[in-house]
């Protein structure tokens, strides 16, 4: 959990912002009162809306529509690891944004490991389209 954020800090005063513990939708704000010396009394404690992470839930979804909704070609950069310990890398180059996102949700729920996919422009697909990585980790560890 993260530590609170004072945001105001009087004499016998103090007012602490922390996201939530388990909802990150929510920020706790908690009030201390100070009473004598060094000890505190906790005051009102409100669960407000946390707005940095609905902006990031909408980033989400916008990007998710976005590519969806693209009519020309997509190009990814596809790197993977197996259970195995093989790793390949190549280029992707998809005809719309509905067929990534098909092509992309179903190699996430097939993946035995790792696996990536980062989105690519056309002129970085045309440099690297024929480039491909294989690497058996396992085969190099026990010198294959």
């Amino acid at each position: 959990m993260q530590k609170p954020k004072q945001i105001h800090k009087f004499s016998h005063l103090i007012v602490a912002v922390a996201p939530a513990r388990y909802r990150p939708q929510t920020l706790a704000v908690s009030i201390l009162f100070r009473l004598r010396g060094d000890a505190w009394k906790a005051g009102p404690f409100l669960r407000l809306p946390n707005p940095a992470y609905y902006a990031m839930r909408a980033r989400q979804v916008f990007n998710h529509w976005s590519l969806m909704l693209t009519p020309w070609p997509v190009y990814f950069w596809f790197s993977s690891t197996d259970c195995d310990l093989m790793h390949v890398e190549y280029a992707v180059k998809y005809r719309n944004g509905r067929e990534a996102m098909r092509c992309i949700s179903d190699a996430y729920e097939s993946a035995e490991g790792a696996t990536y996919f980062s989105r690519l422009t056309r002129k970085e697909y045309l440099r690297c389209e024929r480039d491909m990585v294989r690497d058996d980790i396992a085969a190099r560890m026990m010198n294959y």
